[in-house]
Formats: structure tokens, sequence, C-alpha cells
């Protein structure tokens, strides 16, 4: 099926769902594919794999995205999918720590270090502990210390930072 006909499908999912429509094909990946909406905070994700569910479990944190509509779906045109609107993050987060952080350069990279290879056990009390020194991340730091799963290698690559200047993970 074709970009366009996918977003003619989920058109209609989002109208009887009241949600932002669906405009553009936007990005995918190994867990979906990912369509800006009507609201330019929102983006609509289509995927097959369950994962998403685990975003539910730590909405509470503010250290994943927010997931504001999240259902399992069966449709005659795109099959068994996982359909959910969340809110858009930038994927961009050396960017952001560079030129909107401001920071001091031993900061950016005390604090690009922690960020990098999360996964990695070593050393993780000490990545913690950084990333509680910055608004930004402290949430991040919280959930990671409450057993946020982090075991995933491509976590550092499914960090992403939202319109209010968080930065959290998405895809666990």
């Amino acid at each position: 099926m074709t970009h366009a006909a996918e977003i003619r499908a989920l058109q209609t999912m989002a109208d009887k769902r009241k949600l932002p429509r669906p405009t553009k094909y936007l990005d995918s990946g190994s867990e979906g594919v990912v369509f800006e909406t009507e609201d330019p905070s929102v983006v609509c994700r289509v995927g097959t794999r369950e994962r998403v569910f685990d975003l539910m479990e730590w909405q509470h944190t503010g250290a994943v995205v927010r997931v504001d509509f999240l259902e399992k779906v069966k449709d005659d045109d795109l099959g068994n999918i996982v359909l959910s609107w969340q809110e858009r993050v930038d994927p961009n987060v050396e960017g952001f720590v560079y030129r909107r952080m401001r920071l001091s350069k031993d900061d950016e990279t005390r604090l690009l270090s922690a960020l990098s290879g999360l996964y990695d056990g070593a050393q993780l009390r000490r990545k913690i502990k950084v990333l509680r020194e910055f608004g930004e991340t402290e949430n991040l730091a919280e959930a990671i210390a409450e057993g946020l799963p982090i075991g995933d290698p491509h976590l550092t690559n499914n960090l992403g930072v939202t319109s209010d200047g968080r930065i959290v993970a998405f895809d666990l």
C-alpha cells in the first residue's frame, strides 16, 4: 500500500476518533511508520509491534513521549496494526544540546556522554547523576532510576526533544 493510500485510511480512522488527521509521510523505522498530522505538535504512528504499549506504563514520569491515543486495530486496508497519536519529538538531541541549552563545553560533553549508550549498564549511576543535573533530562534520570527499560541498544537513537524542551524516550 502506498503512503497516500495509508493516509486516506488513517484519515478515516482519525475522523471517527476525532483526532488530528494525518497529512503526509514523515519517517519510518523498525517500529513503524510516522505521519505528520494537521496538528504540528502531534504525529500519527502505525506499527505492527506492541512495544508502544510499554510507553503507557511510563507516562506519569514525563520521561517518554506523550501518547494521546493508542489502540490495536484490525483494518481491511492496513491489516492488524497498533495505531497511536503521539507528541511529536525532534530526534536531533545533540543539536538541541549544542544550540538551545546554552551549556558550557564541559557540561555539553558530560551530558552528551551520559545520553549516549544509556543501554550500557557500565557507569549507569554516574550517568543518572549527570542527567539529574539538567532540567531537560531530570525526568529521564528519575525514570531510569525507577526502572525504565534501557536495555535496548537502540535507545540512544530513540531519544528526542519535545516542543517544551524535555529530552524523552520513544519506541522503548
